[in-house]
């Protein structure tokens, strides 16, 4: 309320609208502690009514369970006093007859709801057990819980009189009522001993169906076994604790519900009624001072917004020559207003004459908005916004209103904002929209009368000039390549950058000679380094080239197809251009549905893994095999390696089938009868994750193959892309304890200083110097004896590859070469045949250490 009455504050308050105020603080506060004192008395009142309606439930609860005992004490009393039940347990209880009495079993569980019966002789000895519905041979004690003698002891004392006594016992964990008496005779006197007399025991547990019988009753919904905690509860026994517990209604509550809403209501209504004659009283209070501040605030706001706004206002009469200009003209335009003042306004301003009359026809209100400009002191130009409406006594004009805006800066952003859309903001080309618009005008017409060609060049390299010198080298390479690609083009060109290291050139040079004069004029430019940051850099130029309207009409074809033959010319060189023809499109759309095929291989599981063993030097015992992948194309047959490792390195399915062959490696070698290694190849993309540890680490875990016996084969390249991650996953790969080798070795140019700084276990020689080991005129001996010495200086395995005649097996083992593998000692065999072959080893290895 308080909030309300301050919205009504006016900027200077007299001393009536604080007086008005006070007395609305003062109402207020008296109206709250009304409700608040009205909000006690009926919580307090809601309050006795659920504490009686508690107490009543509880009568009822008390009354429940006396009524209970009562109940299954004059059931007991039925039995217990009948001559026959008597007559056969008195001294010695009748088995027989008990045994029989089905009526002192099913009818009393089936009609009383009871859950047991039992009669116990004078020794207490259980001689008859119906339970559950079932005789049983069990014991009393044995299923009731508790001090049964003691109770059967009470019941010895009420003997001779019509009496039973009961108790609270645990059965089977829940508590139960148990009823017991004498046995004795109703139609004649009692002349047996008490203490000979057999007595007759009730068992009724207090289960939810008992329970719910009794609430439904006696009026206590859900009545349940409850404890201490319970919200509401009655404690029936001490010993064992048995307490009862139901749902209670709160009459209470529904009286909070019924009349608080009410109470408040009226606080509401009564407080709105004041709250609106409070606020008249002090609009009334702040009306006087209103008046009196009205003029002058309009007329101080008139001249703040006059002098303090970016416009500046202008008034004429009717023959438009201007009577009064605000002083922020002098600051827009650099004139006093006394050089204006009596001028024609299109003198000041360069616009036409002609609107104003249009204007003076238009309905009394109306505003007109059009464009104007003015020369300032200093001689430049600026642009504006002029807004005019007529001013009318009468019903006639007699001048003209309005303001001017110096939209001049607006105007220079729009244009550079319009620059910067179709331009690239680093080379100041124009970018991939505005290449885009000008291919669209040159085929607006869709028939393309003049042809031109697309030439779409990348950059060769410039990836690792980001990686190694950083972006800001990067954006300095790509201004200056702008720069030459400029300098070799001609005025009717169009050059423009796509973005990152792509450029587009638009010619209508398409003659084969003009073209090819363009291209390679282009290439021989790039021939020279360029120089940044101190370091000179060679980039090479690969361009694909499409041309309109031979290859197409459309610009995003155009574009696809100039693409298409940018990749055929990257695949021949880092440096080269190649003119789009209709074969590559062939050759593109095999390669998809390659891709698309080995996608599905990687799914189905169209892979097979042979195995090429790797031997002694002496080649007599296998040691180890390498793992091959073959793929088992549905329709192409069995394919090569060669054929899709490189499109799955490409694509990054290689972790895909990497995991399939490793996976499927691993199980085969784990479940032959030789401890030899299995050697598997990782590509090079695959050290550039950061999962390839956990990868391992998983497969060997699920296939149960020792870490020992898993050596992992890289080539060069692993180092070259990624030197330091590399290094670290093969740390991982170590402290895991797989073993490392390098493949290939000797054929890359810094091969020699990776073994020093790598933790590779073994080297494998390639196979180009083991051809021609035999050579003399072949320098090959000198060179595999040098790799096999520094290898085993440095700790190392030495293998040799390639090995296919006799002879180069013999000059490796005299080199000192410690294990070989080629055709000469196996091809690559499927893992049934590499199997046996372990067999037959394992069993000759067995016999000799028989023999010996």
């Amino acid at each position: 309320m308080s909030t309300a009455l301050q919205s009504f504050e006016p900027p200077r308050s007299g001393s009536h609208a604080r007086l008005a105020r006070r007395s609305a603080w003062l109402v207020t506060a008296l109206m709250l502690c009304l409700f608040l004192g009205a909000s006690s008395v009926v919580t307090q009142v809601a309050s006795t009514l659920n504490h009686d309606e508690i107490q009543r439930n509880k009568h009822l609860a008390r009354t429940a369970g006396e009524a209970w005992l009562t109940n299954i004490t004059f059931t007991l009393l039925d039995f217990a006093f009948w001559d026959e039940a008597y007559e056969h347990t008195h001294g010695k209880v009748d088995t027989a007859w008990t045994t029989q009495q089905a009526g002192m079993g099913r009818s009393l569980l089936s009609q009383y709801g009871l859950n047991a019966v039992f009669i116990v002789d004078a020794r207490q000895v259980t001689r008859y057990a119906f339970v559950a519905g079932e005789f049983d041979d069990r014991q009393a004690p044995d299923w009731i819980k508790g001090d049964l003698s003691a109770l059967l002891a009470q019941a010895r004392a009420k003997a001779g009189q019509r009496a039973a006594v009961t108790g609270y016992f645990l059965v089977d964990g829940r508590p139960a009522v148990v009823a017991a008496a004498a046995i004795q005779p109703l139609s004649y006197t009692l002349t047996t001993p008490t203490s000979e007399l057999a007595y007759l025991v009730f068992v009724d547990v207090l289960g939810p169906v008992s329970l719910q019988r009794m609430g439904s009753i006696y009026g206590l919904p859900n009545l349940r076994q409850g404890s201490a905690q319970s919200p509401v509860s009655l404690q029936l026994s001490d010993d064992p604790p048995v307490y009862l517990t139901w749902d209670i209604a709160t009459p209470g509550a529904t009286f909070l519900r019924m009349v608080l809403p009410l109470v408040l209501l009226t606080s509401l209504i009564f407080g709105g009624g004041v709250w609106l004659l409070l606020r008249r009283s002090i609009r009334a209070a702040e009306q006087i001072d209103r008046g009196r501040e009205a003029m002058r605030l309009s007329e101080e706001r008139f001249r703040d917004i006059a002098e303090g706004a970016s416009d500046w206002i202008w008034e004429t009469d009717a023959t438009l020559r201007l009577t009064y200009l605000s002083s922020r003209f002098r600051t827009a335009t650099g004139f006093d207003t006394s050089q204006w003042l009596g001028k024609p306004l299109h003198q000041c301003l360069n616009l036409s004459a002609g609107v104003f009359d249009t204007l003076a026809s238009q309905p009394e209100g109306h505003r007109q908005v059009m464009p104007c400009a003015h020369t300032d002191a200093q001689g430049g130009q600026r642009l504006g916004s002029l807004h005019a409406r007529a001013i009318r006594e009468n019903g006639c004009v007699v001048g003209y209103r309005g303001t001017v805006s110096d939209v001049t800066e607006e105007a220079e952003a729009q244009a550079r904002i319009a620059y910067l859309s179709g331009h690239d903001a680093l080379t100041g080309l124009p970018n991939r929209g505005q290449a885009y618009r000008v291919l669209q005008a040159r085929l607006a017409d869709g028939t393309c009368t003049r042809a031109f060609a697309i030439l779409f060049i990348d950059l060769s390299g410039f990836k690792q000039i980001n990686d190694c010198l950083g972006h800001i080298a990067g954006d300095q390479v790509l201004v200056k390549v702008a720069r030459r690609l400029g300098e070799a083009l001609q005025t009717d060109d169009v050059l423009a950058r796509l973005g990152g290291d792509e450029f587009l050139i638009i010619t209508p040079r398409v003659a084969q000679e003009c073209l090819s004069e363009l291209c390679e004029g282009l290439l021989s430019d790039f021939t020279p380094p360029i120089v940044t940051a101190e370091h000179e850099l060679r980039l090479g130029l690969c361009i694909g080239i499409a041309q309109a309207p031979v290859d197409s009409t459309d610009a995003e074809e155009l574009l696809r197809l100039a693409d298409i033959a940018l990749y055929e010319a990257k695949g021949r060189g880092r440096h080269g251009w190649q003119l789009y023809n209709a074969e590559m499109k062939t050759r593109i759309h095999e390669r998809r549905q390659l891709e698309q095929d080995l996608k599905h291989a990687i799914q189905h599981d169209e892979f097979t893994v042979v195995f090429q063993p790797r031997f002694d030097i002496t080649g007599a015992r296998i040691l180890g095999a390498e793992a091959l992948v073959r793929w088992q194309h549905p329709e192409k047959g069995l394919l090569s390696p060669a054929v899709f490792i490189p499109l799955a390195e490409e694509t990054g399915l290689i972790v895909a089938l990497s995991d399939i062959v490793m996976r499927r490696a691993c199980a085969l070698v784990a479940t032959w009868p030789e401890p030899v290694f299995v050697s598997v190849n990782l590509s090079c993309i695959e050290f550039m994750r950061s999962d390839l540890v956990a990868r391992i680490e998983r497969t060997l875990a699920a296939t149960g193959l020792p870490a020992s016996r898993l050596e992992v084969e890289v080539t060069e390249s692993v180092m070259i892309d990624n030197a330091d991650g590399a290094l670290a996953l093969m740390v991982q790969l170590k402290k895991l304890g797989v073993k490392l080798s390098m493949d290939d070795f000797g054929t890359g140019y810094s091969s020699l200083s990776y073994l020093s700084c790598y933790p590779f276990d073994g080297i494998k020689i390639d196979r180009s110097f083991v051809m021609n080991l035999s050579d003399p005129k072949a320098n090959n001996q000198a060179i595999v004896s040098a790799v096999v010495a520094m290898g085993k200086s440095l700790g190392m395995v030495v293998t040799a590859e390639g090995v296919e005649t006799p002879e180069q097996l013999e000059v490796l083992a005299t080199l000192g070469c410690d294990q070989a593998q080629g055709y000469l000692l196996g091809r690559p065999m499927p893992p049934d045949a590499l199997a046996t072959l372990l067999l037959a080893q394992h069993a000759v290895a067995a016999q000799t250490e028989t023999s010996q």
